[in-house]
């Protein structure tokens, strides 16, 4: 699907960019990296006495078969819609081990996976979408303003150091480092309350 971007052609498509089929996958894609994700992992291993009876690799496939038929039992992104976001900034997207990175604005949420500096897909929710919404809009999102990137970025690094485990990847270690030295002490007082909300 993404094996050539054409960044100046996803700009200038009035439809969504993905067929339904499409979509679908990706919305597959999505719950099982709800499902992989490490840190809800860490949590079930955390908290679950019937954890100590089994390996680690039993753990995780009995956590990971779970979720995915919960997720898609339920459907819990039925009513969002695949979508693109485009970095226009010099700044690069941070990609989580878990993937994902949340983000509400104005009511509308996107929830993003990075698949290169520049592009991300996301699934959104509009304000007003709804399950049976069939007219897409232009689901085309170009993010020009590094103060939004350097949230995101911040979002991925703040959920690693929360959980204490994964790592981050980057296009640039220089630019990796000067995050991590910039932010550090701002991430420790921010992490805890990012994540109680």
């Amino acid at each position: 699907m993404f094996s050539e971007i054409n960044i100046e052609k996803l700009k200038s498509t009035s439809q969504s960019p993905f067929t339904d089929d499409e979509e679908l996958i990706w919305r597959q894609f999505f719950y099982l990296l709800f499902a992989r994700d490490p840190n809800a992992n860490k949590s079930f291993f955390d908290k679950s006495e019937l954890s100590v009876f089994y390996s680690k690799t039993q753990n995780d496939d009995f956590v990971v078969i779970h979720s995915m038929n919960l997720l898609c039992e339920f459907d819990q992104l039925s009513d969002y819609q695949a979508s693109v976001c485009i970095n226009n900034t010099p700044v690069p997207f941070l990609l989580s081990s878990s993937g994902l990175i949340f983000r509400i604005v104005n009511g509308n949420i996107h929830i993003i996976l990075p698949i290169s500096p520049t592009i991300a897909l996301s699934m959104y929710k509009g304000i007003n979408s709804t399950k049976n919404e069939r007219e897409k809009p232009n689901l085309v999102f170009e993010i020009d303003d590094l103060e939004s990137i350097h949230e995101l970025n911040f979002r991925s690094i703040s959920k690693q150091m929360y959980f204490g485990c994964g790592y981050i990847c980057s296009n640039s270690y220089k630019l990796l480092k000067t995050y991590i030295d910039t932010y550090f002490n701002k991430m420790q007082s921010k992490t805890q309350e990012i994540f109680e909300h």
